[in-house]
């Protein structure tokens, strides 16, 4: 569908026309979800040409038959579907259209395809390199690393003068031919050769950088509450985030978020349901885990088990792939 739709239309034309509803969507998300998708051009493009098509032109292609249903894209790709669900209500407060299922579909996909993309930057170490040989040594060092470690990108190369003179601390490893006093930073020592026992070092860094660490950590420090019964949603989820409000790790208006988010999409899977809120509201990243003796109905389900993720901002954006993982 994109492809014809490139074919078909002008392009930079559709995306200039499209530009103060694409960039209100990017902001709603940016804001609910605290993701910035506002730089991917890519994106942009993609959602102001099926925008067009499938609103304004009511180009309506046949879609294809996927192998699953849009619920089933909603459980595999939490955050993209979100993201596709306030697209929808933007959508539909400009055009005052209502966004179908199988659009629904289409929109995850590409709010999927742009966090995947995402996801492959975030994932990366940012690495600079401090070398007193001179810049042909430290181009040496640089190459060599990004040729034997695609996820290491070097960001740049200083003398130790330059280095210290920095304003901007935006790396997450030093490679240094000089000796460092008091980083913050891990710092790995190498040579012009970069001898194999320097790229040791590097690989245990590397490992060591687990995002696995994260979740283990985030779910070892749960908040776990257990209770009978509950006689609706709304009595179970203010029970809960009371705990979160009294513990001061969210805010209060984070339960109204909670609610409002679940009249918009219900968040059950079978026994379980993973309400969440707006980050804005949140002081301190919590899991809040609460379980039901007796189910209570939740949409379509009765549900026992009930993973409460109250993710802060800051925590989002510093460890965007662990958590969307989660």
């Amino acid at each position: 569908m994109s492809l014809r739709k490139q074919n078909v239309f002008d392009v930079d034309a559709i995306v200039n026309q499209m530009q103060d509803i694409i960039y209100k969507i990017l902001e709603n998300i940016e804001y609910r979800l605290s993701i910035d998708l506002s730089q991917d051009m890519e994106l942009v493009k993609n959602l102001s040409l099926h925008i067009y098509a499938t609103v304004l032109r009511k180009d309506m292609l046949k879609p294809a038959n996927l192998d699953c249903q849009w619920n089933e894209l909603g459980y595999q790709y939490p955050v993209s579907f979100e993201m596709a669900v306030i697209a929808s209500s933007i959508i539909k407060e400009y055009y005052q259209y209502d966004v179908s299922r199988n659009e629904m579909i289409y929109l995850t996909l590409h709010f999927q395809v742009a966090i995947e993309r995402l996801k492959i930057e975030e994932q990366k170490i940012r690495a600079i390199v401090i070398c007193h040989y001179g810049m042909a040594a430290a181009t040496l060092i640089s190459t060599k690393i990004n040729s034997l470690f695609g996820v290491i990108r070097i960001i740049g190369c200083y003398s130790m003068h330059d280095f210290l003179n920095l304003n901007k601390h935006d790396y997450d490893l030093i490679l240094s031919t000089e000796k460092i006093e008091h980083s913050k930073t891990p710092v790995i020592y190498v040579s012009p050769a970069v001898r194999e026992n320097e790229l040791e070092q590097i690989l245990k860094y590397i490992n060591n950088k687990n995002v696995s660490n994260t979740l283990r950590l985030i779910i070892m420090e749960s908040m776990v509450l257990n209770y009978k019964r509950a006689k609706n949603i709304d009595e179970i989820l203010s029970s809960g985030i009371k705990a979160l409000i009294d513990a001061k790790l969210v805010e209060p208006e984070y339960l109204n978020s909670v609610i409002e988010r679940e009249k918009i999409s219900p968040t059950d899977i079978g026994c379980f349901a993973v309400p969440h809120g707006n980050p804005n509201f949140v002081n301190k990243t919590k899991l809040l885990i609460i379980c039901l003796d007796e189910g209570v109905k939740w949409n379509k389900s009765m549900v026992k088990y009930i993973f409460l993720f109250a993710v802060s901002k800051d925590d989002f954006n510093k460890n965007f792939t662990p958590l969307t993982i989660f």
